[in-house]
Order: C-alpha cells, then sequence, then structure tokens
C-alpha cells in the first residue's frame, strides 16, 4: 500500500520527516536555495521523486500543478515553497553536516 502523503506539498500538513525521499526533497530545496536549480526544475525533481514504481505519493497533485501553473505564470508565491520545504531542507543540512563531519575524521 502506498504510505501516507509526505509533508512536502500535502495542503499545508506537517509531519516529521521519515522517508528517504523527503530527504531527497530537501537536497533539491537547498540545490534551489544555491541557485544550482530554478522553480520549474525544483518541480520537476520533485514529480520525479513521485514515482509510481515506488509506491510513494509524495504530493497533493492538485495543489502540486496549481503551483507549477503559478511557476510557468510567473506569478509563483515563493513564501509558499519554503513553507512546504524549509522543514525537508533543514533536515537534508543537518544529514549534510554530518556526513561533512564524518569525512574530516
Amino acid at each position: 500500500t502506498p504510505r501516507q502523503p509526505s509533508s512536502a506539498l500535502v495542503s499545508g500538513a506537517r509531519r516529521c520527516v521519515q522517508e528517504p525521499a523527503d530527504v531527497v526533497i530537501g537536497y533539491y530545496y537547498l540545490m534551489y536555495q544555491e541557485g544550482r536549480m530554478n522553480l520549474l526544475e525544483l518541480f520537476s525533481k520533485l514529480a520525479d521523486e513521485d514515482d509510481i514504481s515506488s509506491e510513494s505519493e509524495l504530493f497533493d497533485w492538485q495543489e502540486a500543478m496549481s503551483m507549477l501553473d503559478e511557476v510557468r505564470m510567473g506569478k509563483m508565491d515563493t513564501e509558499k515553497v519554503e513553507k512546504l520545504l524549509m522543514p525537508l531542507a533543514k533536515v537534508a543540512r543537518e544529514q549534510l553536516e554530518v556526513l561533512n563531519h564524518y569525512m574530516m575524521v
């Protein structure tokens, strides 16, 4: 059965990050913040994470498609994206710090 939806794009709902895909989304958002991808690229990566073969259900697709349309029209409220993805980025950043520390040992 599909896992419960992630907090990534589910109508403002929040839960603890528990799935590897949640952390991957966090890394994608960090890349967006660093200017390594634009919003369209970010949404493309997010869509890739919702692969039907993995039986994951990461997004409320109606909301995601609405947001993507806003991005395409240049009307996207980036604060909304930040609110949705920052908790995932925080976990990714913490994981990255641990990995960097490990590599220095």
